[in-house]
Order: structure tokens, then C-alpha cells, then sequence
């Protein structure tokens, strides 16, 4: 089993982009000559502006086993919130014991009346244990350039399409990774039903992903997806086993998560655990205000904030998107809505009378593309089509 020291410098070496989350790290935190040897030239790689590569790793030390960085790597989970939760024990560990030492010595100086001032002395007790605790903050503009360029090449190469051609070309291509998109809909407008479409599609394109009903069960959702396959209405499913027992077999694509109690930390462990065990590349969540675990004197404007905050977190952690429905209220917002525009990398408005089949986007807040709606009143760009799920087809056949 390894330790906390083999495991945070073997998920390092694995996926450098974890180095950001325990970056506070400095060398002489690690107890062992080889660790803090890979430590120092992993630090020392990526203030260079370049990935800490188990070669650069291995050209960098000079260990006696050379093949540790290696075995490291393999071995390691990779949890990110344990990595940092570890890192944080380890830096709080050491921390205190330089200020136990720092302190022991001023106390002696302080016992010592050939000491001239002792004030001094405490000062310079106190200067030191401020200059001994890292703060992580800073970064070198190596350090900052090479995460630029990552994000960018990540933005140009990497979609997830939703399978609806307007929003995806809206999109770019679809789904941006390590982003928070939210769709607001009032109720029975069909904010489960467009989750259910965009994870039939997802599963079309080969595309794994999460799928966290928090209001309906899994079985409701697979029973629009299954309907949608057979071609006819969910409700109408009974009357077509058969059918369904004789549809040829195919690879699924997608998780089901069910729990109407579970809280943010629940939603945060599921994806990451999905996205290192399964490979998920999108999360789907329905929805927002049904999300729990509002803590004592927390108000509800405060919760909602704290879960949308921590779900676009999530979305950069997993480097995944994450799209997530939310209720709107009477007035054609949602529910806490700053908390939502606030945290949200892109905020949608589903517009859909309940006696019509078409539908639009509006674009409420984006920081990832121009604040352009998909379509309008007099140009939809949506269907609802009933005959089969129901779920949500383009309008235009290209």
C-alpha cells in the first residue's frame, strides 16, 4: 500500500495537471532523499513550462532506483480529493513541526540574558513562522503560459456533442470540457426529457457520461430512451416487451446515479469516481434545487451557491462538462438565480408552450461563447416530438 508521499508523487507523474492542487508542497516537506528528489524536479519542470514527463523525471535525479518514478505512477489512484486532502495533512504536519523547532529556539535565546533585547527576539520568532508557511499562490508566467496553452488546445480539440445540431453548433461542437452549463425550463417543459435526449445521443456517439436523476428514478429516464428506440410513447412500453426483449444487443454508455437525498459532495464524489473508473466524459444532473445537504444557519441562497460552485469546481477536477437543469420560477428565472449566473460557465433558458411542440434557447450568461440565443419565438430550432419517448429533435434535417 502506499503512503501519502508514493501516492501524491505518483498521481503527479500519471496526470501532471494535478500538480496544481498540491503545488504548495515544497520539498522539505517529503521525509525520504528519493521523494524529494522527484519532488524538486517536478517543481522545477513545471516552473520550466513543461510536463514533469517520467523521462524529464528520470534525467532531472539522480536515483539510485531508477525505476521509482515509474512504479510510482502506476501504482497511484489519482483521487484528487484525497491527493489534496493528504497534501494538506502532510503540509500541515511539517508546518508545525518548523514552527516547534523555530519556536524552541527562540525560547532559548529568550533564556539566555546575554540575549540584548528580547523583543527582538520574538519579532524575529514571528517574522520567521509568516515566512515559513507557503502559500501556493504564485505562480511562475511558465507555470501560467503552459496552462493557457492547455486550456486552449483543450477548447479546440475536445467537444462533447449533445446530438442536437443547433446547440452543438451553437456550442462550437457541443459540451465544453471543464465547464458548468445550465438550462433553465419551467415546469413540464421538458427539462428531464432534454436529458434524456442528450444521453440517447451521448450514448449514440460512443460517448460515456453520468446521469444523476435526482426527481425521477433511472428506469423513468431508460424508459424514454428505450421508447424513444422502439419508436413509441414511455407509457405505452408495456404493450411493446417483445419488442423490446428483441432489439439487438448494443454497448451502453451511460450511468445511472438515483438518490432524491444526496448532496453536493455525493454528486462530487460520484463523477470523479465515474471519470477515473469508467472514463465518463460528461456528467448530466436533474435537477439543481433538488440537490441536498443545506447545513445549519446556511441560508438557501448561500446552499445554492456553495452547489453550483462546487459542481463547476467538479467540472474542472474531472475535466469533464457538466450540464445541469434548474427550475425557473414564475417570473421566467430560476430559483436563486444569481447563484446560477453567478457560478454557471453558460446559462440557457428552454422556451417550449406546454401545448407546442417547438422550442428555443435564449442565452441568459456566457463566458464561453457570444450571448447569442439558439433560434427565437419566430424561429425555433426544437422539437418535442411525442410519438416516440417523447424527446427533443432538431427542426431542419441539416
Amino acid at each position: 500500500m502506499m503512503n501519502p508521499y508514493e501516492e501524491i508523487l505518483g498521481a503527479v507523474l500519471r496526470d501532471s495537471s494535478l500538480y496544481a492542487k498540491v503545488r504548495f508542497l515544497n520539498p522539505n516537506d517529503f521525509t525520504q532523499d528519493d521523494h524529494i528528489q522527484i519532488w524538486t524536479a517536478i517543481r522545477e519542470s513545471v516552473s520550466e513550462g513543461h510536463d514533469p514527463t517520467l523521462g524529464r523525471i528520470n534525467a532531472s535525479t539522480f536515483l539510485e532506483d531508477q525505476d521509482l518514478p515509474r512504479r510510482l505512477a502506476h501504482r497511484a489512484s489519482a483521487n484528487v480529493d484525497a491527493l489534496i486532502r493528504q497534501a494538506r495533512i502532510i503540509a500541515e504536519d511539517r508546518s508545525r513541526g518548523r514552527a516547534i523547532t523555530l519556536t524552541r529556539e527562540a525560547l532559548k535565546k529568550l533564556e539566555d540574558k546575554s540575549v540584548g533585547e528580547w523583543r527582538d527576539v520574538t519579532k524575529s520568532l514571528s517574522d520567521n513562522l509568516v515566512s515559513e508557511a507557503p502559500t501556493g499562490r504564485s505562480l511562475s508566467a511558465n507555470e501560467v503560459q503552459r496552462q493557457l496553452l492547455s486550456r486552449l488546445d483543450r477548447q479546440e480539440e475536445v467537444r462533447i456533442p449533445t446530438g442536437l445540431r443547433a446547440l452543438d453548433s451553437r456550442l462550437g461542437g457541443g459540451l465544453h470540457p471543464r465547464t458548468l452549463t445550465m438550462l433553465g425550463a419551467f415546469g413540464k417543459t421538458g427539462k428531464t426529457v432534454l436529458c434524456s435526449t442528450i444521453s440517447y445521443n451521448m450514448e449514440l456517439s460512443g460517448h460515456p457520461h453520468l446521469m444523476a436523476c435526482l426527481e425521477r428514478g433511472g428506469t423513468e429516464v431508460e424508459a424514454l430512451k428505450t421508447a424513444r428506440r422502439v419508436g413509441c410513447k414511455a407509457f405505452d412500453l408495456a404493450t411493446h416487451k417483445d419488442r423490446i426483449a428483441a432489439l439487438p444487443p448494443m454497448k451502453r454508455y451511460c450511468h445511472y446515479v438515483h438518490d432524491t437525498s444526496m448532496t453536493v459532495e455525493d454528486l462530487r464524489h460520484e463523477i470523479l469516481y465515474h471519470r477515473r473508473r469508467h472514463g465518463i466524459v460528461a456528467a448530466l444532473i436533474d435537477f439543481w434545487q433538488l440537490i441536498q445537504g443545506r447545513e445549519k444557519g446556511e441560508t438557501v441562497d448561500t446552499h445554492r451557491t456553495r452547489v453550483a460552485q462546487t459542481l463547476q469546481a467538479t467540472s474542472v477536477d474531472a475535466d469533464i462538462p457538466i450540464f445541469m437543469t434548474c427550475q425557473l420560477d414564475d417570473k421566467g428565472r430560476s430559483r436563486d438565480s444569481s447563484s446560477a449566473l453567478t457560478a454557471s460557465n453558460l446559462f440557457l433558458i428552454l422556451h417550449r408552450d406546454q401545448d407546442s411542440a417547438e422550442a428555443w434557447m435564449e442565452t441568459i450568461v456566457s463566458n464561453i461563447t457570444d450571448e447569442i440565443d439558439i433560434g427565437g419565438i419566430g424561429t425555433p430550432q426544437f422539437a418535442l416530438d411525442r410519438s416516440a419517448g417523447p424527446h427533443f429533435k432538431d427542426i431542419t434535417s441539416h
